[in-house]
């Protein structure tokens, strides 16, 4: 998966459904540089959660995805959310 895509369609399940901790993933997406400082300030400046995390992916998905998907996908993993880069790799591990 090189596109945002499958992000862009599951972007309410990833908030809603799996309870992603976006200001955890943005800190994680900012340390690996994929945000400067000025977007940090763009997202975070939003007055609701919501807001901020739509701002995050509209921020997110105007970058290259070939470039930025597989860091994306890793940042998830380093924030223990290995569930969701599961989902967004289209591996979903039923127990």
């Amino acid at each position: 998966m090189l596109t945002w895509d499958r992000i862009r369609k599951n972007r309410l399940k990833l908030r809603d459904d799996f309870n992603l901790d976006f200001l955890e993933l943005l800190r994680c997406l900012s340390d690996k540089g994929v945000f400067v400082n000025i977007e940090v300030q763009q997202i975070r400046s939003k007055l609701s959660l919501k807001q901020q995390f739509d701002e995050l992916f509209d921020h997110l998905t105007s970058k290259n995805p070939q470039q930025y998907v597989p860091v994306v996908l890793q940042a998830l993993a380093d924030i223990g959310r290995e569930d969701i880069r599961d989902f967004l790799q289209g591996i979903w591990i039923t127990c």
